[in-house]
């Protein structure tokens, strides 16, 4: 994060609203995550299989820890248009993505069930905590920032790597996922809640907020590096 320019002084330079501000502050950590590696290789079709399933299976699991992040959104949501929101993203996750993975271990003829704790590397754990403790301790902004974070990097990169075309069936429908109406939908929710109550905040949460954007996109780039560990 880099603690240049704090969301007032932003703001009074006409640079755009809370959302900006959040993605300027971490910018290093943004381009860090949708130039990665694995962005690029599955956009082209390098990535291989091995690694494209090892991701899926880490995937699973922090999905599994996102639906406990909305969870705590939902108790601390301040609206009850915000409370109604949650439930369907509560019901999308719970629902939709987990047809693409019951679908697609199925073919692969591997266990439904999210890998235990155990069985996940270092960085695919951290993720999978590490989200859930910010959720935990955190205020209704910045749970929202958090997860924008980690759902604005995937529209952002499944966008381009969806222009590419890949080949590959499986990537290309977890891809398709994140381009959908639904997908967009919920990233434009969050981007507009956020710059609904992020000028509000007290500075002190403000920062916040910029701090759980950022660890976010940390937290995701490292995860990102791990589907290659055997290869």
């Amino acid at each position: 994060m880099s603690g240049e320019c704090d969301f007032a002084s932003f703001q009074a330079g006409a640079r755009g609203g809370f959302c900006d501000w959040l993605r300027v502050e971490n910018a290093a950590a943004w381009e860090r995550m949708v130039t990665h590696r694995f962005c690029r290789d599955i956009a082209t079709d390098r990535l291989s299989e091995a690694a494209f399933v090892r991701y899926l299976r880490y995937e699973h699991a922090f999905v599994r820890a996102a639906i406990g992040v909305f969870a705590y959104a939902l108790a601390k949501a301040p609206t009850a248009a915000d409370q109604d929101h949650l439930i369907g993203v509560l019901a999308a996750l719970a629902h939709e993505q987990q047809d693409y993975f019951g679908r697609t271990f199925g073919r692969l003829g591997l266990d439904p069930e999210p890998l235990a704790p155990d069985a996940l590397p270092r960085a695919a754990r951290d993720l999978r905590d590490g989200v859930p403790a910010i959720a935990a301790q955190a205020g209704f902004a910045e749970i929202l920032a958090a997860m924008l974070a980690a759902e604005w990097i995937y529209l952002t990169w499944c966008e381009a790597a969806h222009a590419r075309r890949p080949r590959h069936a499986a990537p290309a429908e977890w891809i398709r996922l994140h381009v959908e109406p639904a997908f967009r939908g919920q990233v434009a929710w969050l981007k507009r809640r956020l710059d609904e109550l992020g000028p509000n905040l007290p500075v002190d949460r403000q920062w916040r907020c910029a701090q759980s954007f950022g660890r976010v996109l940390m937290l995701e780039t490292a995860f990102h590096d791990a589907p290659y560990g055997e290869d």
